[in-house]
């Protein structure tokens, strides 16, 4: 005890050589009224960071929490969804060199510019953003590391999302749960809830049952020997933890006339076990009761963004997807899987202009494309590929599937598959001219947005009328690509720095010829948040 004591008081002496180190924390509440439900999330953090000299600082937090939401829809309301949120940043340490006085390429445009060669490492529960974010913009466990050499940027990162299981840990943000096939959706019991009629327990909480999931009983279905059985059982404790790894790099070339260019590449890794793919090889007309698949892929990004005149931006990118999808198909005696290709990809564009005026008004064009598969189905919010029902189609799987989804609106927020959205969207300071600054921070922010299918016969968010689901050309018409259009109004009042609130609130308007419901879809929503 006495050593580890020394060795502490060591540790901290290490830090105040030159520089007293901060140790502090704050406490964060964030808080969302929305249509029926109030969630709340509870952050208290510890940090040390500490900057030894000029070249060399160091940082390092952990941060725990509680974060439920209480569900009022019903008659009786009920506290649901408790998790424990840990986020870790154990070790993050940057080092400069100073040799680098400027680093500009184009040194007639930038004289002034000036930075430093920089290494920075970073360990534990981190956010990764690959490209504009358009394509990757996630949270997860693992590392990322980069070096800067003048103009040039190397980045290598590896991140999983097996830890994230909202009854024990959660990441702070929906966007770190990707959603490829049913078996993200169920690996996770927040999510093990969806269209399970008289389910009310997931994969991790029944893992003392014998049954080696959590549809069936064995006493009903003889699919398997007691001893598959006891097998499976064993691997399932192994296998609730089979989230996915996102190992990857980018080369990036910044500040070249205003422009910056980057060329990135990853890969998603399933790591469910094989057995898993299909849960029941019997036939069961009813693909809930599968796992729909196991899925790996590759990503590869060219993405490039910068200044085209006074106050005009820019931000384009593509993405092409391939790797291989365990996709079911059903024999009409019992449903099986092969591994399919992927062939596919996605665009993005982004326009801006910032107005030069006081109330610092900006206008925003987006263009949002992701390609489609004609032979795909939606359950339970996850999109199944299956495979071709006849050898004349092709064995190629063309549906993208995104490691995490962009933004796709406030109301709807489609998964990004088979889809594109044009939107126009605007934001504005109305108060900016008065001289309090805590009215001085309070924005608007308004954005129009177009919905429209590009694969006709690929699987939408949107549960369509029977006239449409027919053969021939009823069923090819082109009325059914245009799926919807939206508007979004958001209103922020940063009233202090660590105090904000913000209402949002939006109206999605489908196209009535496909929607079986006749009415439009509303959504609105107040957040709080404190920090102190």
């Amino acid at each position: 005890m006495k050593k580890v004591f020394k060795l502490f008081c060591l540790f901290f002496l290490s830090f105040s050589l030159f520089n007293a180190p901060f140790f502090g924390g704050f406490y964060l509440t964030n808080n969302v009224f929305d249509q029926d439900r109030f969630d709340t999330k509870h952050l208290f953090a510890f940090y040390i960071n500490n900057k030894v000299n000029d070249h060399f600082s160091i940082y390092s937090r952990v941060s725990t929490g509680l974060k439920y939401y209480a569900n009022y829809a019903g008659d009786n309301a009920r506290l649901d969804k408790l998790s424990v949120l840990l986020n870790i940043d154990l070790l993050y340490f940057e080092f400069k060199n100073t040799g680098s006085a400027n680093v500009s390429i184009d040194s007639k445009i930038n004289k002034e510019s000036s930075n430093f060669d920089l290494f920075s490492f970073r360990i534990g529960r981190i956010p990764v953003v690959q490209g504009s974010g358009f394509f990757m913009n996630m949270n997860g466990d693992g590392f990322d590391s980069f070096f800067t050499i003048k103009n040039f940027k190397f980045r290598i990162f590896t991140i999983t999302n097996s830890l994230d299981f909202s009854r024990f840990f959660d990441f702070q943000d929906s966007s770190s749960r990707p959603i490829f096939t049913n078996w993200d959706l169920k690996r996770i019991p927040n999510y093990s809830y969806f269209a399970k009629e008289g389910n009310v327990n997931g994969f991790i909480s029944d893992i003392d049952t014998y049954d080696y999931n959590f549809f069936f009983s064995n006493a009903t279905y003889s699919d398997y020997s007691n001893d598959e059985v006891t097998r499976l059982n064993r691997q399932r404790y192994a296998a609730v933890l089979a989230g996915r790894l996102f190992p990857g790099f980018s080369f990036s070339l910044n500040q070249v006339f205003y422009q910056n260019f980057s060329a990135h590449f990853l890969a998603n890794i399933d790591l469910i076990p094989n057995d898993y793919i299909v849960t029941y090889p019997q036939q069961l007309n009813n693909v809930y009761y599968t796992f729909g698949g196991k899925y790996t892929s590759m990503y590869i990004g060219l993405s490039a963004n910068g200044k085209i005149y006074r106050g005009l931006y820019y931000a384009v990118e593509g993405i092409y997807e391939t790797g291989f999808n365990a996709t079911y198909y059903d024999t009409g005696s019992e449903i099986k899987y092969e591994n399919v290709m992927i062939n596919s990809f996605a665009l993005y564009s982004k326009f801006s202009y910032f107005f030069d005026h006081i109330t610092k008004p900006a206008l925003h064009i987006e263009f949002k494309y992701a390609h489609g598969d004609p032979n795909v189905e939606f359950v339970n919010g996850t999109i199944v590929n299956q495979s071709p029902k006849t050898d004349d189609e092709s064995k190629m799987d063309t549906n993208y599937k995104s490691p995490t989804s962009p933004s796709t609106g406030y109301v709807m927020m489609p998964g990004f598959s088979n889809l594109i959205i044009i939107s126009v969207g605007n934001s504005v300071k109305p108060m900016a001219k008065l001289k309090n600054p805590i009215f001085n921070r309070f924005s608007i922010e308004s954005e129009l947005l177009l919905m429209l299918r590009p694969i006709i016969k690929g699987a939408s968010f949107l549960s369509e009328k029977a006239d449409f689901q027919e053969s021939g050309s009823e069923y090819e018409k082109a009325a059914k690509a245009y799926l919807g259009v939206e508007v979004d109004l958001s209103l922020l009042w940063q009233i202090f720095s660590d105090f904000s609130v913000m209402l949002q609130g939006g109206v999605f308007i489908p196209n009535y010829y496909i929607y079986n419901d006749n009415n439009a879809l509303f959504k609105i929503g107040l957040s709080m948040n404190v920090s102190f």
